[in-house]
């Protein structure tokens, strides 16, 4: 055979790979047609897919949805995650705030930008550096800012309302355990509960990703007048409804709010520098500090289930 062959051969197999994979990635994305469209805030189904739109080059920019008044809805692609079971609608503030934190890394690949980045100057030299050679930049990192005020106090709210939501599924166990509610209706409780914890926590992982990249952002400004502060951690406590106390990763204690005390008779004075371990029953004090180490080393929050030693 000779190389001309061999040549026009080879090209032509990789062209047939070429096609099959884009027909591979249309035949997946057809495959989207029919599929139940969900709001990932409520879990609501919002309509059905009936059709994918695409640009001239082929690439999807949108979707065609009929809700259940058999009215056509038209989307963008970027605001929906594909999922094997259809497409999850992601809430506007988080589909917007990936716009504006894409918009600001953005900034950080102009020319003169980066060659600022490399010159390694810590964030408020670069703030200015920057600003003063672009000063349309000071307008992103007001937004920014005000992106992450509002994201800090959103993931407050969300945490606290998981711990609502566990002290529920504990209430539902006791009542169900004693016999005050019956099997179907505790199923239907814990099902709802377990549903709206489930979106929290989604919720939750949302805005640690939108922080995180906004921290990563060399020249956001460490500090700036304004500049948002987590919820202070002694209104946090008081607005918990169930005995909290807080550790390090020691398993020293740092804090506790008032229900520890209504409930088992220590003040957050008394429990403040005592290891958490003293005030556990012994049977149970292993599970807790190996759950406090795992935490720390990075691993995701675990409940565990203990015996707190009253003061009484």
């Amino acid at each position: 055979m000779s190389a001309y062959w061999k040549l026009r051969r080879w090209f032509t197999s990789i062209k047939r790979r070429i096609r099959f994979s884009l027909d591979s990635s249309k035949r997946r994305e057809k495959k989207l047609e029919g599929l139940p469209v969900y709001f990932e805030d409520t879990g609501e189904r919002v309509g059905v897919v009936r059709r994918i739109i695409c640009n001239s080059l082929g690439d999807i920019i949108g979707y065609e949805i009929e809700d259940e008044r058999h009215q056509r809805l038209y989307f963008p692609s970027d605001a929906f995650e594909k999922t094997r079971r259809g497409l999850i609608f992601a809430p506007l503030w988080y589909s917007e705030g990936l716009k504006l934190v894409a918009e600001h890394e953005a900034k950080t690949k102009m020319p003169d930008v980066h060659e600022f980045i490399l010159q390694g100057l810590d964030r408020d030299a670069l703030y200015e550096r920057v600003t003063s050679g672009h000063p349309e930049i000071r307008r992103y990192v007001q937004e920014i800012l005000s992106l992450k005020e509002a994201l800090i106090k959103r993931m407050n709210d969300l945490e606290v309302r998981v711990i609502k939501l566990r002290k529920e599924l504990v209430d539902l166990s006791g009542k169900r355990l004693l016999k005050e509610m019956g099997r179907r209706e505790f199923a239907e409780h814990v099902i709802e509960a377990r549903r709206e914890m489930n979106i929290t926590e989604v919720s939750i992982a949302r805005c640690r990703e939108l922080l995180m990249r906004i921290n990563s952002i060399p020249f956001l400004p460490g500090a700036i007048e304004g500049e948002p502060a987590a919820l202070p951690l002694r209104k946090m406590l008081s607005v918990i409804p169930i005995s909290m106390v807080i550790v390090d990763e020691n398993g020293v204690i740092i804090n506790a709010n008032e229900h520890v005390e209504s409930n088992f008779g220590y003040t957050s004075e008394e429990l403040k520098n005592r290891k958490l371990t003293e005030l556990v029953v012994e049977r149970d004090r292993e599970c807790i500090s190996g759950a406090n180490r795992n935490i720390f080393m990075g691993s995701d929050d675990e409940e565990v289930e203990f015996e707190f030693i009253d003061k009484y």
